[in-house]
């Protein structure tokens, strides 16, 4: 009779422990419909928490200052979510650690005085994935070397998988112990300007490989499309 006691009080504390785990999972996950503000959606998340933004286009800039955050872009339906960038600002700018961006559509992130990307990291140990960074460039030919596509300040972050297209610059790697891979960097060149790059690399210990390079304009660079700035 005890033991049938026990295994009954087991069964309980296991169903009570998924019941609180759902709940949990549940509370931890915000989602952003396209009437409504993704960063309002950020800046009362809590780390550890999951942003699921559904499709739609969201002219904003977002900010990321709280760690540990996932911004994750949902196909509702239509295509993923856009964030269409304003205000001569970064259309994400990423301050915290732990930081993860994935599906998303990133574009119109330009200025002539200011340097600006689709994802400008500023933390470290941060995830852009599967993410189609494009058309951050500046329209007018004043600044040949503003309108990024991905640009690392900080260290130890992952972008892989994303495509990387017709920004001026397609990345700029300013810090160490990143990791590139199986990311597709093309076209990027700004027409009136004429200086385009795919990605200027700096810093050390970074890993580019298995990325798909091609038509970024970079004549006397080697076939990579890589510039390496020695600091």
């Amino acid at each position: 009779m005890k033991a049938k006691s026990t295994s009954l009080s087991v069964i309980l504390s296991l169903a009570l422990l998924s019941i609180v785990l759902v709940t949990l999972s549940q509370a931890t996950t915000i989602i952003v419909n396209p009437d409504e503000n993704i960063q309002h959606a950020i800046d009362r998340a809590q780390p550890g928490n999951v942003i699921e933004v559904l499709s739609g286009i969201y002219e904003e800039c977002l900010t990321v200052d709280t760690p540990n955050l996932t911004l994750r872009g949902i196909s509702s339906g239509d295509d993923l979510p856009i964030l269409l960038a304003i205000s001569d600002r970064s259309a994400i700018t990423i301050n915290a650690n732990e930081t993860t961006v994935e599906c998303f559509e990133i574009r119109g992130a330009y200025s002539c005085e200011l340097s600006v990307a689709g994802v400008m990291v500023n933390s470290n140990d941060n995830i852009i994935v599967n993410n189609s960074i494009y058309d951050n460039i500046e329209p007018y030919g004043f600044s040949t070397l503003n309108g990024f596509g991905v640009f690392l300040r900080g260290g130890n972050n992952t972008i892989i998988c994303n495509s990387i297209r017709n920004n001026t610059v397609g990345m700029v790697v300013l810090s160490d112990n990143n990791v590139i891979t199986k990311n597709v960097i093309i076209d990027n060149y700004n027409s009136l300007s004429r200086d385009a790059i795919g990605v200027i690399l700096s810093g050390s210990k970074n890993v580019m490989e298995d990325n798909v390079m091609d038509n970024n304009n970079v004549e006397d660079e080697g076939a990579d499309n890589i510039i390496i700035v020695r600091v």
